[in-house]
């Protein structure tokens, strides 16, 4: 069953979570403002937001002299989190939960005048804790997201661009990790790939996957199975004419976030229930996605 709503009754909340306060008035009479998050200093200063926690805390990235890093938002100031060292540069915060821990990624020298990603842990008062690449394949890997009981969700690189997903927890002193399984149960066909981008406190990880080159992604949520492993299960296309979607956010309700392309990319959200709404597109608009959703 698909259902259509204004996307100003389900994002006002979000959009309040992410320290935007009330005052200019939208359609719904609604009002805010915009807070902006400081560049950190740079011959020319950028930064850009990926994820805020319910005390307001931030991260993303910004610029620096010769490169871009991590940074933590709080109280008004931006402060950056480094590098990894290892012969690296490049960081980029990506989620934060509420204990203001920190995942992303960051390069690291691969010793042979490349560089390489890796998945990074960044916890207050210790610093990067973990640097992350499952299977020690090297090819690379990205920490996208954190609960807030510390389990991270991220992908991996096993082969060129072919990825597959991981769920790791923080201070896991084995430093183990649980992979994701692929649509159709196995990596059979060259150009599987998963986009693992958001877990919520239950531990459920939303996201897309594809099992081939040239295949459409999939929007699909992977289930925890009760034994440390999970199941994927594909979200209902929203339209008929569906040719791939994706998902970016989920919530404690399980209400996943994404897009969905049928001609036009439009915002959508799942239910648990197994509905779909799509999300009221603004008039002028050719293309919506809706990248977060929080608990409200």
């Amino acid at each position: 069953m698909t259902h259509r709503t204004r996307i100003s009754s389900l994002l006002a909340p979000l959009i309040l979570s992410f320290g935007v306060l009330p005052d200019a008035a939208d359609a719904s009479g609604l009002r805010f403002t915009i807070q902006t998050i400081p560049a950190l200093p740079a011959t020319n200063p950028r930064s850009q937001g990926n994820a805020i926690n319910e005390a307001g805390q931030a991260t993303g990235l910004s610029n620096v002299p010769g490169n871009s890093e991590a940074f933590l938002f709080e109280g008004g100031t931006a402060t950056s989190l480094g590098n990894l060292g290892l012969g690296g540069g490049f960081t980029s915060g990506s989620g934060i939960n509420d204990a203001g821990v920190i995942v992303g990624t960051g390069s690291v020298s691969t010793g042979t005048g490349s560089f390489s990603d890796r998945a990074f842990v960044w916890q207050p008062g210790l610093g990067f804790t973990a640097v992350l690449n499952p299977e020690g394949v090297g090819l690379g890997a990205n920490a996208n997201a954190v609960n807030n009981a510390g389990q991270v969700v991220g992908v991996y690189r096993y082969s060129g661009l072919d990825r597959q997903g991981f769920v790791y927890q923080v201070g896991d002193p084995a430093d183990s990790y649980t992979l994701l399984p692929f649509l159709g149960g196995s990596n059979t066909s060259n150009g599987a790939r998963q986009f693992a981008n958001a877990i919520n406190d239950g531990v459920v990880v939303a996201g897309a996957a594809r099992t081939q080159s040239g295949q459409a992604t999939q929007a699909v949520r992977w289930m925890p199975d009760g034994s440390g492993g999970y199941t994927i299960e594909t979200l209902a296309p929203p339209t008929s004419g569906t040719t791939f979607s994706n998902s970016f956010g989920i919530n404690d309700l399980g209400q996943i976030v994404g897009d969905f392309n049928d001609g036009q990319s439009q915002a959508v959200l799942w239910n648990p229930d197994g509905t779909v709404e799509m999300l009221w597109v603004p008039s002028g608009a050719f293309s919506t996605s809706a990248r977060g959703i929080n608990r409200a």
